[in-house]
């Protein structure tokens, strides 16, 4: 009978093709990872310009029509820090 692996049902091929396809995305890691950091940067250098930002509107920067924004980040995993810092 064969199974959804092809002809490979025997468990201790299924494990020896899994082993390799591991080392293979290890051998692989380090070199793909400087390519997509680059394909990312490009990328975000590109976006501005694309979406239409004329040149003088990211030189002053500010953008006609645009609205000021007030962000605020909280780090939550590390929030118990102030329950336990502060007396009550």
């Amino acid at each position: 009978m064969r199974s959804r692996f092809g002809s490979c049902s025997n468990p201790v091929r299924r494990a020896h093709a899994a082993q390799r396809y591991a080392d293979a995305a290890a051998d692989l890691g380090p070199l793909v990872s400087p390519l997509v950091v680059s394909l990312l940067t490009v990328h975000l250098h590109e976006v501005p310009q694309s979406e239409g930002l004329p040149a003088e509107d990211r030189s002053a920067g500010r953008l006609a029509g645009s609205s000021e924004v007030t962000v605020c980040f909280v780090d939550l995993v590390a929030s118990h820090a102030w329950v336990n810092c502060c007396p009550r």
